[in-house]
């Protein structure tokens, strides 16, 4: 593969070094942009909510100056009843007196005859007069008279054009005065404010948000007082009763909160500017309007547009320069390992000859090589050695197999007994190692009786098989001679001891029986008693006997003599400790209660069938457990 392929070392460290440095960089830059767009709409709202109530705080200060002049207009009304004269010249004065106030109204109720006085600022700039009185206008059926003079509250009047009056886009403030009359308050009329919705107009195109934001004011009853598209405040219906094409679905939502006099800074999709903005709205004050201001985004975002941009930028400036200083860096740390690769090659082949660079320089790249170099030297020398010592452990397993086939030698072939014999007798032992420490011996004496051994001697391995082969051999050659079992193992204890520097020992389980009368003489010096299968069927129990300390360790030591006597049918099952403390791979003991159940139903079987069926269930039970110890087993059945 050539050198731009992923095999190369340069060309990887490129990959992941690029690879993790750009994705840390990508995921700050956005993580960045996302922090600056969300600081930057944070902003956005104070600054909205700002600008918000600075301007509500201008519009409600002329309303409320309005509202104040109106109410003080109905007093004085109220309170010197003037004449038409004078009502006429409190009228004017009222209208010149406030540039705010378009006009001022003093409208009685029609009854028994319709009154009104109305003064108006006309575009000459001269304050005129009309009659609001006449059949053409009929002022006591316009809500700016009905609506105050039925509720006795002075309200805001919705946007509407005064046609035969003002002839102007108005809202009005009327306030109704009265007459007290035995004791009530009777409705003399309504003396109203006008304000030019231009005036209105004019105040919030001076709100300055962004390049292109702008403000929008709606009514109480969501009628547009104001706004940068002039065909919508021609129109008196409410804005969620207008009929515009692609209307954003959250403006019902929009409109229906700020009628409710509620605040907010919602995302919007504006179709004025024909983009996305952000709305910021509150209400003003007792008019119960609702001032809106529009955001842009794009305006809104720009700056952190730009801090991205250039961000970018520089990411793909720094990953470009990041890519020339690794693969600049890597050639020059990998030309060495290169060599060094086509040298290892060569001693992969088994060349421990091959040639290998010579470190030039004293960082990783020159440790490696020197390291490499003593490998190639190692390597000759554990090779040269591992050839003297695999010669050697041949030789020694040669030996060793030779010594198992010795020790098994030893052990008396076959069992004792049989079909025409009044007892049958078999065993079997497995060593856990090639040559083991446990044994068993039987033989026929001259009187006919039946003399058997089982042993386990301390320790595993060579010196535990020598052991045994003397234990085996001196019990032999003793218990021909010797009154009892008891004294045998005395003397054989006596021999072993002598000569024990090692402080070996044996257990042992010895014993005579007489097959014309079942009766057993036995002795054991620190071994488990055997299993008692009764011949009747009963429960197999262990034998109750008394036994002596070790063997071959204690100067003097004594194994007393048990006499017991079988019936017909009865066998002792015979085992060392490597059966009832074999484990399974969860570390269980086989234990002596599991033997009394493998040997429960058995008192029908052959000898040697009992030893076969001790054995596997010990071998089923340890499954894949390695063997720790030698195992042992002897039958002896007594017939009759």
């Amino acid at each position: 593969m050539s050198d731009f392929g992923l095999k190369s070392l340069t060309w990887r460290m490129v990959f992941w070094i690029l690879g993790t440095v750009g994705i840390v960089y990508i995921a700050t830059t956005f993580y960045s942009n996302l922090l600056s767009r969300r600081m930057m709409l944070e902003t956005a709202q104070r600054e909205a909510e700002s600008v918000t109530r600075a301007e509500i705080g201008e519009i409600q200060k002329v309303l409320r100056s309005v509202e104040e002049n109106t109410q003080f207009l109905a007093a004085v009304i109220e309170l010197l009843d003037p004449t038409e004269e004078e009502l006429r010249a409190t009228l004017q004065a009222f209208v010149q007196g406030d540039e705010r106030i378009y006009g001022s109204a003093a409208a009685f109720v029609p009854s028994p005859e319709p009154f009104s006085l109305y003064y108006y600022v006309a575009p000459d700039g001269q304050v005129r007069t009309a009659d609001l009185a006449a059949d053409d206008y009929r002022y006591w059926e316009k809500d700016w008279y009905a609506v105050p003079a039925a509720s006795g509250q002075a309200q805001w009047s919705e946007p509407y054009v005064d046609e035969g009056g003002g002839e102007a886009w108005m809202v009005t403030f009327s306030v109704p005065f009265f007459n007290a009359v035995n004791a009530e308050r009777k409705l003399l009329g309504v003396a109203t404010a006008d304000v030019s919705l231009q005036w209105l107009n004019d105040q919030v195109r001076d709100i300055t948000v962004g390049e292109t934001g702008y403000g929008i004011i709606l009514s109480k009853e969501g009628a547009i007082i104001s706004h940068p598209d002039a065909s919508l405040m021609e129109r008196t219906e409410s804005a969620l009763d207008m009929e515009i094409p692609d209307r954003p679905p959250e403006v019902e939502e929009i409109v229906t909160s700020m009628m409710r006099g509620e605040s907010g800074f919602l995302p919007f999709t504006d179709r004025y500017l024909g983009k996305r903005t952000r709305l910021t709205y509150a209400p003003i004050g007792h008019a119960g309007w609702s001032l809106a201001i529009v955001y842009p985004e794009d305006e809104l975002l720009a700056d952190v547009r730009a801090i991205f941009l250039t961000q970018l930028t520089l990411l793909i400036f720094g990953l470009v320069l990041l890519v020339g200083v690794v693969v600049t860096l890597s050639r020059r740390l990998t030309q060495p390992i290169k060599e060094l690769a086509a040298g290892a090659g060569q001693l992969a082949t088994g060349d421990l000859d091959a040639e290998l660079p010579t470190p030039r320089s004293e960082d990783e790249v020159g440790a490696l090589t020197q390291a490499f170099r003593e490998m190639r030297d190692s390597l000759k020398t554990h090779i040269r050695e591992l050839k003297e010592t695999t010669a050697a452990k041949q030789k020694l397993e040669s030996q060793l197999e030779i010594a198992r086939k010795i020790q098994f030698d030893m052990l008396p072939k076959g069992g004792l007994g049989g079909d025409d014999a009044r007892f049958e007798l078999a065993a079997t032992l497995v060593p856990a190692r090639h040559v083991g420490g446990d044994l068993f011996y039987h033989f026929m004496m001259k009187d006919g009786r039946v003399a058997f051994l089982v042993g386990d001697v301390s320790g595993k391995g060579v010196p535990a098989a020598l052991f045994m082969a003397r234990t085996q051999t001196l019990f032999e050659t003793i218990a021909r001679s010797a009154d009892s079992v008891g004294e045998a193992l005395g003397r054989v204890n006596q021999s072993l001891q002598a000569e024990n520097d090692a402080g070996m020992f044996v257990t042992v389980f010895a014993g005579v029986l007489d097959p014309k009368t079942g009766k057993l003489l036995c002795a054991a010096g620190g071994h488990d008693p055997p299993a008692l299968i009764p011949g009747d069927g009963s429960k197999p129990r262990f034998l109750e006997i008394e036994g002596g300390p070790l063997v071959g360790l204690l100067d003097g030591a004594v194994c007393p003599n048990n006499k017991l006597t079988l019936l017909p049918g009865d066998a002792i099952v015979i085992s060392t400790d490597g059966v009832s403390e074999a484990r399974n791979i969860d570390g269980e003991f086989f234990t002596e209660e599991r033997l009394l159940d493998v040997v429960t139903g058995k008192s029908k079987a052959s000898a040697a069938q009992t030893t076969a069926d001790v054995l596997a269930a010990v071998r089923a039970f340890a499954g894949d457990a390695e063997q720790s110890d030698d195992i042992t087993i002897m039958t002896l059945r007594y017939k009759g």
